[in-house]
């Protein structure tokens, strides 16, 4: 099912930009009739679980509607959490004002608020700020406190 990924992301994003929605990834796992697709969806404000179950229905009717997956499997919408790697700069861009930690290619990790996010990541902490190219960035996490 990993090759239909770019197709069903095809069929999809027009009908969760029409939700006001924006799909930030999506994924497949397991094997045969125990196989699931994942599709993580953002929209600003949160997504209440009335909202995932609408989208999912949607999803799906179009899924069935265009018959792209052979077989069956599972359907799993739901937005991407507070955990997850922050990796393209649309995923940086979702968390300015956030606090965050970012793993660098060469191996450093850098910690700081993000106040901007484009090709360069502006970053303020005690120490003053620091500009960091996304190339440069392996992935990075929002801190969460508690």
């Amino acid at each position: 099912m990993k090759e239909l990924l770019p197709e069903i992301e095809k069929l999809i994003v027009p009908y969760l930009e029409e939700q006001g929605c924006e799909l930030v990834e999506i994924e497949t796992k397991g094997a045969g009739r125990s196989r699931v697709l994942r599709v993580y969806v953002y929209k600003e404000g949160g997504l209440p679980i009335s909202t995932i179950k609408e989208l999912s229905r949607g999803i799906e009717e179009i899924l069935d509607a265009e018959d792209i997956i052979q077989g069956p499997y599972i359907l799993e919408v739901s937005s991407p959490g507070l955990d997850r790697k922050l990796t393209t700069v649309r995923d940086f861009q979702r968390v300015v004002g956030e606090e965050v930690k970012l793993f660098m290619k060469d191996g450093r990790v850098i910690l700081g608020y993000l106040s901007s996010a484009g090709d360069v990541l502006h970053l303020r902490s005690e120490d003053g700020g620091v500009d960091i190219p996304v190339d440069d960035v392996e992935f990075g996490k929002i801190v969460i406190k508690f």
